[in-house]
């Protein structure tokens, strides 16, 4: 049953489930109470064997942490919801029993709810867009100009809990939504906050760091239960620890691939670990022919249509070789994507110059958020709906600043001074650090993985494990960084393992011929390097879209998802018109 709707002279809630891989089950308490339940995903128990969803288990829990967040006690990528009633439920019925809603969301939000509430109504669901068709009959639906404002200078996503539609919200990063007697409430749950022991030494971290591999290897094998482990491997050092760990581990079906073009040296390094780890390694080729095709493709379709739904931009990195390696029988049905996202944040690979010498002051911090992360477009108003009231862009700007600071964590504006001072450095970076992760790691990284779903595969994400998360939650700033103890913990562990010396890493770099000097007159032409980046771009995927939208862009060299999110607020403003 994944569809019900409960009344009440009091209240109406109503919830519709569209995923296919919800699991759902009625059950009466010993104190006669009914449970119906619904779960989604994988969820271990800390500190014992891990387990998957199971519905009394988890009632068990939620039970005993009197409605604490399940955080404290799983973790896992699920999310878990439950209705407690006196009477037994059935879909389409009326109690005169007060009844009570809970959901609750793991670290990353892995599979997000959203929700309407109006007064004593409530309507719940995991699709965007079935919120969307109940609200055409009850209340006129519009698109949110401070969302658009979002996705628009992300490239992304849309911050917060809000969504791309004006009345529509969403859960976040360890959100608990509890309601009763036709009242919601929120409550935040531990949203990567930093606790850092300025005594811990390299050593021991090091030999935290590879206890926590073992224990998310060995919890990701318990995951894929003897099926085959896929591991997208890159140049740099996260997919290289994860596959490490896993042939440590003597997994016996793993598998390794790399995409992009032929020169670039991400796919020599790629190949190189895979050889000396003696894994199975395959390369897809991606080509502006290859891109072309897919974007006609009903895969393609549905990766944009599951993107939408639940309010983020589409990932299109990874889709096109895992339907090609699909296709090829390399990938195997019911295999687990495992990713390496996303190691070198926690080891703080966010930290750079700017962050390092901004003013201790929270106004700063803002400032510095938006340069960091609302960057794209900054200078552009944004198309918005006609039914949207007049805004200049400055004046949503410092709504959007306004939002922000509204979001910092609770952690952070307690450790202010009244004139709004921060008094560490430390802070001042976690807090960046906290808003990569519950924003864009728990919606734009969590839809991209959950696109491997389209495909009929799993996926998992070792490096977002607790026990790693929880080791980096205490490493002092002093030991994070982008040259940072993690690159040499990483290598130290490869060549252990492998038995052979680390490979350098490198991200992006490509090796490919320098144009000769008689061309160089003609890079001045716009058009002319338009064109080069097109077909020399590590990925090629700069063909996904028109030449000329390209030719337009301020830049050749303009961020694919610039262009995608033009294309997709434009989808969104033809859906407003179109149904509302």
């Amino acid at each position: 049953m994944n569809v019900l709707k409960l009344t009440h002279p009091n209240c109406q809630f109503k919830i519709n489930l569209r995923g296919k891989n919800w699991i759902n089950s009625q059950e009466k308490t010993t104190k006669g109470h009914y449970v119906l339940s619904w779960s989604q995903g994988f969820a271990f128990e800390l500190n014992s064997e891990p387990v998957s969803v199971d519905h009394a288990r988890m009632n068990a829990l939620v039970s005993k942490q009197s409605m604490l967040p399940l955080s404290s006690q799983l973790t896992g990528h699920y999310c878990f919801l439950r209705i407690l009633s006196t009477h037994p439920f059935s879909e389409e019925q009326e109690i005169n029993s007060e009844f009570s809603i809970e959901v609750h969301c793991d670290r990353l939000r892995s599979f997000p709810m959203f929700y309407y509430q109006d007064e004593n109504l409530l309507w719940l669901s995991d699709d965007l867009f079935w919120l969307a068709e109940q609200l055409r009959t009850h209340s006129a639906l519009h698109l949110n100009p401070l969302g658009i404002l979002s996705m628009w200078r992300t490239a992304q996503l849309v911050s917060g809990s809000d969504t791309i539609l004006a009345q529509i919200k969403q859960s976040q990063a360890s959100d608990l939504l509890i309601w009763r007697n036709g009242h919601l409430s929120v409550s935040k749950g531990e949203q990567y906050i930093h606790q850092e022991d300025e005594k811990l030494e390299v050593s021991t971290l090091k030999a935290q760091l590879k206890e926590a591999a073992q224990r998310f290897t060995q919890r990701l094998i318990h995951y894929a239960n003897g099926a085959q482990i896929v591991v997208p491997l890159s140049g740099g050092f996260d997919s290289r620890l994860v596959l490490t760990a896993l042939v440590e581990a003597q997994y016996p079906k793993l598998f390794a691939f790399t995409y992009g073009r032929h020169y670039s040296g991400e796919v020599k390094l790629s190949e190189q670990i895979a050889t000396q780890l003696n894994v199975p390694w395959q390369f897809v080729q991606y080509t502006p022919k290859k891109w072309k095709h897919w974007k006609t493709t009903l895969q393609c379709e549905k990766l944009f249509h599951q993107a939408r739904s639940t309010s983020v931009l589409a990932h299109i990195q990874d889709p096109m070789a895992i339907d090609e390696l699909v296709q090829s029988g390399h990938i195997e049905p019911d295999s687990v994507i495992a990713c390496g996202h996303s190691g070198d944040v926690h080891a703080g690979s966010l930290i750079d110059q700017k962050s390092l010498n901004t003013a201790l002051h929270k106004t700063a911090y803002i400032e510095l958020l938006c340069k960091k992360y609302y960057r794209f477009q900054a200078e552009l108003m944004p198309p918005l709906p006609a039914s949207a009231p007049t805004k200049s862009l400055e004046s949503l700007k410092t709504q959007l600043k306004a939002k922000l600071a509204q979001e910092l964590s609770s952690v952070f504006t307690q450790g202010l001074t009244p004139d709004g001072s921060i008094v560490q450095r430390e802070k001042l970076i976690d807090e960046l650090e906290r808003w990569f992760c519950v924003e864009r790691c728990s919606k734009y990284l969590v839809a991209s993985m959950r696109a491997y779903e389209i495909f009929g595969l799993k996926w998992w994400l070792p490096l977002w494990d607790d026990a790693f998360t929880q080791v980096w939650l205490s490493v002092p700033l002093k030991h994070r960084g982008r040259f940072s103890v993690y690159h040499e913990f990483v290598n130290e562990y490869f060549e252990e393992i492998s038995k052979s010396t680390a490979p350098k890493a490198s991200v992006r770099h490509t090796t490919a011929p320098k144009v000769h000097p008689i061309k160089a007159l003609l890079l001045k032409l716009k058009w002319v390097q338009v064109l080069r980046f097109r077909q020399k771009h590590p990925f090629a995927w700069y063909a996904f879209i028109p030449f000329l939208q390209h030719l337009r862009s301020a830049s050749p060299q303009e961020h694919i998802n610039v262009h995608l999110i033009q294309d997709e607020i434009q989808w969104w403003l033809n859906y407003e018109r179109s149904k509302f």
